[in-house]
């Protein structure tokens, strides 16, 4: 997948293109039924599926932290049917007026050159978010460009979005969350050296920071999965800032069940299933060694009832 992230490198004239247009912040089952409709009528053109988005960080400020890394967020787009993803600094675009926005970024020769425009019917664009479906489907027509607008797609009676996903990772519900994503929620990270406590009571783990900004789902225990040399292994996951130890920053520190190796300085990918329990302080480290092989006992329970 093509990757552009500065609009002098934009000139799509030569190959019709067909657009799906969206922050695309969580990329989840809404989102993917956008990119997947973009993908579907560019094979049935012959056309390249775009995607236009905006980097996840210049964004994060207009919905509070992002749910995805960057990094993260254009897996699931090119997983969706990106064939090419266009991603900006929010900043550049901010002040553009919607009319601009679309004759001169999505339709201009000079740009992406787009001859269908996908999008969902909530769509806001231009400065101060001022323009909307119509707009976009009247400049588009004048143009003789299509739009296919799609409608907003509900879940037990609400409408699936990123902020709906993550008010129910906050609340633990990691299932639910799961569920309206598409896929598990999950994070790769580098391993970095923690204190080896748990390696001294017999439950070794692996800790990855959180990168600064990015949104954290409920502090607490999850049965979880690691892929390490592509090979998948059950766990059990610590999310938090481990209040017995003691740590500043938020982790997620994982014990990966039958698996052993020095994984220091790689990056494993770590993924949460379902939620256990809270974080809390224990006032011995007995008592945590004792919680922790009941928090494996327990995910091991899952997994055999989920497999």
């Amino acid at each position: 997948m093509n990757v552009i992230n500065d609009l002098r490198n934009i000139n799509f004239s030569a190959d019709p293109t067909v657009t799906a247009v969206g922050i695309f912040d969580g990329v989840h089952i809404a989102h993917r039924r956008v990119i997947n409709t973009a993908a579907e009528l560019a094979r049935s053109l012959g056309a390249r599926c775009c995607v236009f988005t905006f980097d996840t960080k210049s964004v994060s400020t207009k919905g509070g932290t992002p749910l995805l890394t960057e990094d993260e967020k254009l897996r699931r787009l090119e997983n969706s049917g990106a064939q090419t993803v266009v991603s900006l600094d929010f900043s550049l675009l901010r002040d553009m007026q919607p009319q601009s926005f679309v004759n001169d970024i999505l339709l201009s020769n000079n740009a992406l050159g787009s001859r269908v425009i996908v999008c969902g019917k909530d769509l806001r664009f231009g400065k101060n978010a001022s323009g909307d479906i119509q707009l976009l489907e009247t400049l588009c027509a004048k143009a003789g460009v299509t739009v296919t607008a799609l409608e907003l797609i509900h879940s037990g009676g609400e409408i699936i979005s990123t902020t709906r996903i993550k008010k129910l990772f906050e609340n633990g519900e990691c299932e639910k969350a799961n569920e309206l994503l598409g896929e598990d929620i999950c994070y790769t990270l580098p391993v970095t050296h923690g204190n080896e406590i748990g390696r001294k009571m017999g439950f070794p783990t692996i800790n990855q920071a959180f990168p600064k900004g990015l949104f954290l789902p409920r502090f607490g225990v999850y049965c979880s999965k690691a892929v390490i040399g592509g090979k998948v292994y059950l766990g059990v996951s610590n999310i938090g800032v481990k209040p017995t130890i003691g740590r500043n920053s938020p982790c997620i520190e994982t014990h990966i069940f039958d698996f052993s190796g020095d994984l220091y300085g790689e990056s494993v990918t770590v993924s949460l299933k379902s939620f256990l329990r809270t974080e809390r302080r224990f006032e011995s480290r007995g008592q945590l060694f004792e919680q922790i092989a009941e928090d494996k006992r327990r995910a091991q329970e899952y997994f055999n009832s989920n497999k």
